[in-house]
């Protein structure tokens, strides 16, 4: 099975990493987050998928 991720999804993840940056003015944390969330997805693929 592939993890796929929705536009909506892309957008929401997007704009979380957007808001990071401009209001705490940390893009490093941005990324991390993004990447997190992305990782975790992926571990409950494997757990459920």
């Amino acid at each position: 099975m592939r993890l796929r991720y929705s536009p909506e999804a892309r957008e929401d993840l997007r704009r979380a990493s957007q808001y990071i940056v401009v209001e705490f003015q940390n893009p490093k944390a941005a990324k991390e987050l993004v990447q997190r969330i992305m990782r975790d997805c992926a571990a409950l693929k494997q757990i459920y998928g």
